[in-house]
């Protein structure tokens, strides 16, 4: 829910958190506030994880309780902006449990009210850290294939991973970095939060640099909009491996997991809505399915 309120800009002290861990500054004078700003990548909504199992979540609802420590790591964190990454349709629950706001177009969720100003286009929000005073959060998911450490790993050189960069990632960051600027240099205190599926400055430096053949190079591009057989999403293994499967599809082998769990996602959102319609309590859905794939399991 985005809460709307007028803008004025202010200057503004604050201490960045990173993971849940803010950082811990001096108290402030009294006209400013310390505000603590936090990027969290919850994996696929927070609630595709079993906690008990330590593997996938199988209940079409998504598993609850590991919803629940995600926002225990938030309220924890002593946060008060957090950038959610792979929120899904999770965002606005995550804020509603903490009894928080929350901008379903940017993910972003806050203790303070949120405005989402007009002409953002759901680049950047507002946040309104004081009456009247506000801070502008823009929060961004980049592409995460072709992944630019594996392809260092694979022995790339440093000028095919910055092209990678540039082509693949910089596009899907190019308007949170024209609209973010401005705002900052007008004296809005400004902050980008985001998974930017990208190299850090140390691993840039082992990317070589002499412009060889990089080991198994092998034509892997930016991957084809495919998944793999019916067959992994069956069994977790299928004829072959991951990494074969992504081979075969032009993907690397975290594109192709990536691509089988949606696909799991999916089928189970499917078999959880046609099993609800054979039962007279929705309460019932688990309980069939875990019948359903006790008796295919038994063939």
């Amino acid at each position: 829910m985005d809460r709307r309120r007028g803008l004025v800009a202010v200057a503004l002290t604050f201490a960045l958190a990173v993971g849940g861990s803010p950082i811990v500054v001096a108290s402030p004078p009294a006209d400013t506030a310390v505000v603590r700003v936090m990027n969290l990548n919850i994996f696929y909504g927070g609630d595709e994880l079993d906690l008990h199992t330590g593997s996938w979540c199988h209940r079409p609802a998504g598993c609850s309780e590991t919803l629940a420590e995600v926002v225990n790591v938030i309220r924890d964190s002593g946060a008060d902006i957090v950038g959610i990454e792979e929120g899904e349709h999770n965002a606005g629950v995550i804020a509603d449990a903490l009894g928080w706001y929350a901008s379903d177009r940017t993910q972003v969720i806050s203790r303070f009210p949120i405005v989402d100003p007009p002409g953002a286009d759901g680049v950047y929000v507002w946040v309104e850290v004081l009456p009247g005073r506000f801070v502008a959060i823009g929060n961004v998911h980049l592409p995460s294939d072709p992944y630019g450490p594996y392809e260092i790993r694979d022995g790339a050189t440093l000028a095919e991973v910055l092209a990678l960069e540039t082509s693949v990632r910089l596009p899907a960051i190019a308007d949170h970095l024209a609209a973010l600027p401005p705002l900052a240099a007008a004296g809005m205190p400004t902050f980008l939060t985001g998974d930017f599926n990208s190299p850090a400055a140390d691993g840039l430096q082992s990317a070589r640099g002499d412009g060889g053949a990089r080991r198994g190079a092998g034509g892997r591009g930016r991957g084809r909009e495919n998944v793999p057989s019916v067959s992994y999403v069956r069994t977790g293994a299928g004829s072959g491996t991951y990494r074969e499967a992504g081979s075969d599809l032009g993907m690397t082998e975290d594109a192709v997991k990536v691509a089988v769990h949606r696909l799991r996602r999916r089928y189970g959102d499917m078999l959880g809505r046609e099993v609800e319609e054979t039962v007279a309590d929705p309460a019932h859905v688990d309980g069939e399915i875990r019948y359903l794939l006790e008796v295919i399991g038994r063939r």
